[in-house]
């Protein structure tokens, strides 16, 4: 016995409404536990972020290199994206202390020969940290008004610690 047009239009927008309820309460709970993840996060970015500041401001001056390394470990990897992080840290020669605000100028030459220069100011722990930088060797300029203009090559390589320290000696 068949039914007619409108019986059957009824059946099925009755079972269709029966199965988008569960949908939207599903959709409903993902939504709740995604808001609270993210306050999870944000919670756990603000106590890393507090772990870092007291790291750097014990050590910056007894020794800038574990403040610089606590840095380095407060900044955020990109995943999927190539990531070769690093740090260039300037210090005085004999007393190991950091220099305030260096400039680092950087020099890079390609393999087909375009030379690539950029000042980059650090810090007032005389550092200065990368969150990405390119592959290959470049040649960093240190510069100070106290102090010797310093000139070394460092090379960035990937997966390795690229932590980079000019010793630098006073005029």
């Amino acid at each position: 016995m068949p039914l007619d047009f409108t019986t059957m239009r009824g059946v099925i927008l009755a079972y269709s409404d029966s199965k988008e309820l569960p949908m939207e309460e599903q959709q409903q709970r993902k939504t709740e536990g995604t808001d609270a993840l993210s306050v999870s996060i944000k919670g756990g970015k603000g106590h890393k972020d507090t772990m870092v500041d007291l790291l750097v401001s014990k050590y910056k001056t007894k020794n800038p290199i574990i403040a610089g390394r606590a840095k380095l470990a407060g900044t955020p990897i990109v995943l999927g994206a190539r990531h070769i992080s690093g740090q260039y840290l300037a210090i005085d020669a004999l007393t190991l202390a950091a220099i305030v605000n260096p400039i680092f100028t950087e020099t890079y030459t390609t393999k087909k020969g375009k030379v690539t220069v950029k000042k980059l100011l650090g810090d007032e722990n005389g550092s200065l940290i990368f969150g990405k930088h390119r592959l290959g060797t470049v040649v960093v300029t240190t510069e100070q008004a106290l102090y010797v203009k310093a000139t070394d090559s460092f090379p960035f390589k990937k997966n390795g610690l690229n932590e980079f320290v000019v010793k630098m000696k006073k005029v």
